[in-house]
């Protein structure tokens, strides 16, 4: 396929960067990664992910969120699980969540939190 067209774009430079990281953990350059967002978009005939615009509730939670404003903190894990599953009440039935830790590909340690009906 001839890859004679060119695209330049304005891009914030944290995001540059950020992306520039993992691009380079996956041995993709930057003109690869494009080039498949941009096939993707011609295969599905959009843009290949779900882009939402939030609801005002979510919207102004974000904002809070983003300020500092009204979060909940927990001195670690095991308070956070012993809190989520004495929340029961709004999930409607009984739920349990556990902490999980997974070894990642490069060797850190990633975080999950599942959950499961109980009898």
């Amino acid at each position: 396929m001839n890859k004679s067209a060119t695209i330049q774009a304005r891009i914030d430079p944290i995001v540059k960067n950020k992306a520039q990281k993992i691009l380079n953990k996956l041995n993709i350059s930057m003109s690869e990664a494009i080039s498949i967002f941009l096939t993707q978009v011609s295969l599905t005939k959009g843009i290949p992910f779900e882009i939402k615009i939030p609801n005002a509730l979510t919207e102004k939670t974000l904002r809070k969120s983003e300020n500092g404003e009204e979060l909940h903190e927990v001195s670690d894990a095991n308070q956070l699980i012993a809190e989520l599953n004495s929340w029961n009440y709004f999930i409607g039935e009984s739920k349990r969540i556990k902490f999980v830790s997974l070894p990642s590909a490069d060797g850190l340690s990633i975080n999950q939190l599942s959950s499961s009906i109980d009898g």
